[in-house]
Parts: C-alpha cells; structure tokens; sequence
C-alpha cells in the first residue's frame, strides 16, 4: 500500500500525469482538471469547489451535445511561471514582468470561470507591479484631482516635495485597490495562495488613503 502511496507521489512531483501520450482527445476537459490537481506547486491546485463546479459545467454542457469545443484554461506552465515571478518579488530577487498573454489568460480564468487560482496569481502579479494595472483598473481622474494642491500654487520644493508624496500616495492607493478587486475574490473562492499580498495591500490602503485626506 505505501510503496503505491509513494509511487503517486513520485508521479505527482514528475508532474507525470496517468494518460502517457498527453491529452485524449474525446476528453480534452478532464484532461487539463487533471493536470491541474496534478500541478508539482501544491499551492497551485485547484480548490475542490472549483473541481466540482467545472464538472458541473462539463457534464451540463454534456446534457446537451456530445460535441463540445474544449474550454480554454490557463496553462499550468503559465501559473508555474508567474507563481515563481512572484515568489522572486517576495524573495527581493529581481525578475522580469509577467508577459502580456500570460495576463490575459489569467483574467480570462477570471472573468470566465471565475477560478480562484487565476484571481490570486493575477492580484499578486498587480501588487508586485509585474503587471500594468492600468489593464485592469480604471483611474479616478476627480480623486487624483482632489488630492493633488491647486494649480498655479507655490513652486517651492516643500510643495514639490508634497506633490510628489501625494502621487506616490496615490499610485500605492490605486495599485493596492486593483490588486485587491482580484485577491479579494481569490480568497472568497478559497485560495489563500496571496494572502501575503492581500494583507499589504490591506495595510497600504489604509495608511495611504488616510494621508490622502489629511493632505486635502
């Protein structure tokens, strides 16, 4: 029993998956829920909620036709590579910016399937400032507005020094507020993966949204 036991195991961490010759073709979606539980990162396998409701969908879509176009998911090379970018950002090791495919699959995951591994990695990507969060954020031209002194006011450096810390204050209020659109939902799906970044976020918003208004 142990030496099966370690034998899956062994498999697991090969990321050697039961069907030898890659994706069967009659069943392409069992195929990559598979191959995410099977991920060698634990913290990138997929939720049992979410397992459950992809098979719901799979067997409802079933219901209706045999003939099904297999729904797209996000490459689990895809997810291994921005799990390590981030894990390089929490290291402080450098690394470069996650590509601007790898993103789009990720929020695809998100707004389509609402998959709580995707939100996470997405989320952290935008708090670590891997991705623009200009892609998924719109900006509040009145707020920035309000925070930032009048114009045709004083040029002196204590007001330039202001003005400065008022961007960057805004910068970090609007990044933490993109990111947690997405970490928030991550946690809510059950995927603790970026609580890390969830609760940074959490804190900058709060110190900077409260010197925003002091400063007003």
């Amino acid at each position: 029993m142990h030496e099966k036991q370690d034998a899956i195991r062994k498999q697991v961490a090969d990321a050697v998956l039961p069907w030898t010759n890659g994706a069967p073709t009659h069943d392409v979606d069992v195929y990559t829920i598979v191959q995410g539980c099977w991920n060698p990162i634990p913290e990138l396998r997929p939720q049992a909620a979410y397992i459950a409701q992809r098979l719901l969908d799979l067997f409802a879509r079933r219901s209706v036709t045999d003939e099904l176009s297999p729904v797209a998911e996000v490459l689990e090379e895809v997810k291994n590579s921005v799990f390590q970018k981030i894990e390089a950002k929490r290291n402080r090791n450098p690394t470069d910016a996650v590509p601007g495919d790898h993103a789009s699959m990720l929020h695809d995951a998100v707004t389509t399937r609402n998959d709580p591994v995707s939100s996470s990695l997405l989320g952290a990507a935008i708090w670590w400032e891997l991705v623009p969060m200009d892609i998924y954020g719109t900006q509040s031209a009145a707020y920035i507005d309000q925070a930032l002194p009048p114009k045709g006011g004083s040029s002196s450096f204590c007001s330039i020094s202001s003005t400065l810390l008022i961007l960057y204050s805004v910068h970090l209020v609007k990044r933490a507020r993109v990111a947690l659109s997405f970490l928030e939902n991550a946690l809510d799906g059950g995927s603790n993966l970026s609580s890390r970044e969830a609760a940074f976020a959490y804190y900058e918003l709060g110190k900077h949204s409260g010197s925003l208004v002091e400063r007003r």
